[in-house]
């Protein structure tokens, strides 16, 4: 079956500085319809800038003239088609029992906030508890500055029998920053040779 990508970009624009501003100003709902126009599931997005997005590849049916995908890493880059006023991404990080903030669309719900503690970091992904929502794939998470600190990847859940404990799994900054990096370098054009 065909999907289709729809970008539904819920922007909350505001002049203050809180956390939860910054999120809201930084939050994108992605809607993934089939080839007949109904809802096959929710995500979400960051907004980086005025016309640029990241989220996760696996909420996209493969790369197009708008979104760049890297599969390995689960990153998407995404090319709005229009400018957005009033979003600028502020990074930062988050240790090893630090809260941080998740906004995004749990269980399809626009604009959901909870809150979870780092419980274990690599250099490729860090482990939060208690899991994120479903529906939260691509989704910033915040330290409680506000500042972008990394993007949910997915739910990790434990196969032993009678345990039902399961954390969270984001991407960390420095790796969507690096990712962010590239995708900008390969669409850049060159300059056009003088005569």
């Amino acid at each position: 079956m065909k999907r289709l990508v729809l970008l539904v970009l819920v922007v909350f624009v505001s002049c203050g500085a809180t956390a939860q501003e910054q999120m809201r100003r930084n939050y994108m709902e992605i809607v993934v319809l089939d080839e007949d126009g109904y809802t096959m599931f929710v995500g979400s997005g960051v907004f980086l800038n005025k016309n640029t997005a990241v989220s996760v590849a696996h909420l996209f049916p493969g790369e197009s003239e708008s979104v760049s995908l890297d599969i390995e890493l689960d990153l998407a880059y995404i090319r709005l088609p229009e400018k957005k006023k009033g979003i600028r991404v502020r990074w930062g990080e988050a240790n090893v029992g630090d809260t941080v903030l998740v906004f995004g669309n749990g269980y399809g719900l626009n604009g959901v906030l909870t809150s979870h503690i780092v419980s274990k970091k690599t250099d490729e992904y860090v482990f939060i508890y208690p899991a994120v929502l479903m529906g939260t794939s691509g989704a910033g998470v915040y330290n409680t500055e506000g500042q972008l600190v990394g993007i949910v990847k997915a739910i990790w859940k434990n196969d032993v029998p009678g345990d039902r404990a399961s954390l969270g799994i984001y991407i960390p900054a420095k790796v969507v920053k690096e990712f962010i990096r590239e995708k900008r370098k390969e669409n850049k054009t060159p300059p056009n040779p003088q005569k």
